[in-house]
């Protein structure tokens, strides 16, 4: 049994992003369901490609020494929201300042990057699982009621 959606099936479908929203045309209300719907769609999409992990242990590994493990690409998306959000202005709420700090900053093959594994602690995949979830709710409420007017035409 094929498992993997053929190119076909993935052009049919209403579940695959496949672009981002047109800003510049419709209504604010149009376009704020376009943006909650892709939001939730590419999230969705991210937490999927975790879904083929056998088991808890594999979130640790790393598939680049020069990269940090897996656990840090799951939670690091949740977190540039929740930071981009804050510095922003945009929101004024942290979920957990420990996290946004630990997986904000990916690292580079520059020799100054700190990749020596004693100098982290790794959360659990259950904590940052956790952590998606709030940030999808904070994410879809600011979506749902900010004044988008505010960066359009008056």
């Amino acid at each position: 049994m094929n498992v993997i959606p053929t190119i076909s099936e993935l052009s049919n479908s209403t579940s695959v992003v496949t672009k981002t929203p047109l800003l510049n045309e419709g209504t604010v209300e149009s376009k704020r369901e376009k943006i909650l719907e892709y939001f939730h769609k590419t999230l969705n999409f991210y937490e999927s490609i975790f879904e083929c992990l056998v088991d808890d242990d594999a979130y640790y590994a790393r598939a680049n020494m020069l990269r940090h493990p897996l656990i840090f690409y799951y939670g690091h998306t949740a977190v540039f929201y929740i930071n981009k959000l804050n510095v922003a202005k945009l929101i004024n709420e942290r979920i957990d300042p420990h996290l946004e700090s630990t997986l904000a900053i990916g690292v580079d093959e520059m020799s100054w990057d700190d990749l020596n594994e004693a100098h982290y602690d790794w959360p659990t995949p259950a904590k940052v699982k956790a952590y998606r979830d709030k940030t999808r709710e904070i994410v879809d409420t600011f979506i749902r009621t900010y004044d988008f007017r505010r960066f359009g035409p008056q």
